[in-house]
């Protein structure tokens, strides 16, 4: 190796692959319900990539979020911290 040719390369930590998940959350309807589940995932470090919502006339809120995690660990803690908020019956992983 010559050392006139070599250079000095720094690798940035703060880039970090994340990966595309699809949840979907069960709840019943009520009054900043949609504005819970964005804080909620913004606050564990997650990205809402798409959101999408459907109302039941039996007031059972459907939502379908895509998000970006950086991994099933970071995955769970979402999950889990979602199934916390008042009026939410189920959240699960969606393949589709």
């Amino acid at each position: 190796m010559t050392p006139e040719r070599e250079i000095d390369v720094e690798w940035s930590k703060e880039v970090q692959e994340t990966y595309s998940v699809k949840i979907r959350v069960q709840s019943l309807d009520r009054v900043g319900l949609l504005a819970d589940l964005a804080s909620n995932i913004s606050k564990n470090a997650a990205n809402i990539l798409s959101a999408r919502t459907e109302t039941r006339e039996d007031k059972i809120v459907t939502s379908f979020f895509t998000i970006s995690v950086e991994n099933t660990g970071h995955l769970e803690r979402v999950l889990s911290d979602i199934k916390k908020i008042k009026s939410v019956q189920e959240v699960k992983r969606i393949d589709h």
